[in-house]
């Protein structure tokens, strides 16, 4: 009843608009301690109402075991009884045999019920039973006065880097710059290559068929179709390099048909390209070409694979080629 009482005067203090605030506040700050007592006190009352609910189960044991102490008492006491009635009957029938007395007679007529008797005292309260189903939950109450801003908390950890943006628009263009002063003359710069005095090219072809293949065997490209600024050795089928530069290699292989072969590019003993030709129903070629830093002197030519081919293949002579020439010194 206080706590309903305080709940009304609480409401009546918040819903007024004629009281200032600050009263308002103090007021509530009163009812808020009165609550508390009250609420104090209502706890109190449970603890000790628990505490006597205690004290009733722990007597209700105890009576309950002395009711059993009781009955046990109660039926050792019946069955002492009975023995003794069965005892006194015995003796009662051999008194009526020695005295003569006659067979019993015929059982009466059942008698009147008797008075009821008195009512009983209470009994023991039993245990405490189970707790109840929770009931629904009541509507929110209104809420509290805004309470005062609290501290500012320490700055956060800065969090991971976001995604790059897409690019913006290209802006407008910017207006042209004053023109520079002029700048001093370089210095002079070291004498050109003549191009016209390095120009090396050459382009041949294989002489005659080449039947009867060996391991390593050298493709000797005998028919030079062109050739300028020196360098290729038809005899030998060898191109010399004249000057160091770099260089481009062409080779082309045919081979007749159920034939097969790979030829590879030498430079100095070195592979440096390699070509596969192979020929099942008709003739078939390969090509391959390479670019390659020669130095002056070095040594560059076409010669059989040392065990990827067929010793009975033909090489045809004319679509058989070797051709090399100069980009630049």
């Amino acid at each position: 009843m206080a706590a309903g009482a305080l709940m009304i005067s609480f409401l009546s203090l918040v819903l007024s608009d004629a009281t200032p605030i600050d009263t308002q506040l103090q007021n509530l700050q009163h009812q808020v301690k009165s609550l508390n007592n009250v609420l104090n006190d209502v706890i109190k009352e449970f603890v000790d109402l628990r505490q006597k609910h205690e004290d009733l189960e722990n007597k209700f044991h105890d009576v309950s075991a002395e009711l059993k102490h009781v009955r046990k008492e109660q039926d050792r006491m019946g069955r002492r009884m009975n023995r003794n009635l069965g005892g006194l009957s015995e003796e009662r029938s051999a008194f009526s045999q020695r005295s003569g007395t006659g067979n019993p007679g015929l059982k009466g007529e059942k008698g009147d019920t008797g008075l009821a008797g008195p009512k009983g005292e209470a009994g023991i309260a039993g245990p405490k039973g189970d707790t109840g189903i929770a009931g629904p939950k009541g509507d929110a109450g209104l809420a509290g006065p805004k309470g005062d801003a609290g501290i500012a908390g320490p700055k956060g950890d800065a969090g991971l880097a976001g995604l790059k943006g897409d690019a913006g628009t290209p802006g407008p263009q910017g207006t042209s710059g004053s023109k520079g002063q002029k700048g001093h003359a370089g210095l002079k710069g070291e004498p050109g290559v003549n191009v016209v005095q390095h120009q090396i090219a050459f382009h041949a072809e294989l002489g005659d068929d080449m039947v009867q293949i060996l391991d390593d065997q050298h493709i000797n490209m005998q028919d030079d179709i062109f050739t300028i600024g020196g360098g290729y050795d038809r005899n030998t089928g060898v191109f010399v390099s004249p000057v160091d530069g770099v260089y481009l290699f062409s080779v082309t292989v045919l081979v007749n048909r159920h034939g097969h072969v790979e030829v590879e590019l030498k430079r100095n003993g070195d592979t440096i390209l390699d070509l596969y030709a192979e020929a099942v129903d008709e003739n078939e070629s390969g090509s391959n070409m390479v670019l390659v830093h020669l130095h002056a002197n070095d040594k560059v030519w076409v010669q059989v694979h040392d065990r990827y081919y067929d010793p009975s293949s033909m090489i045809d002579n004319h679509f058989t080629t070797f051709t090399g020439f100069l980009l630049y010194a």
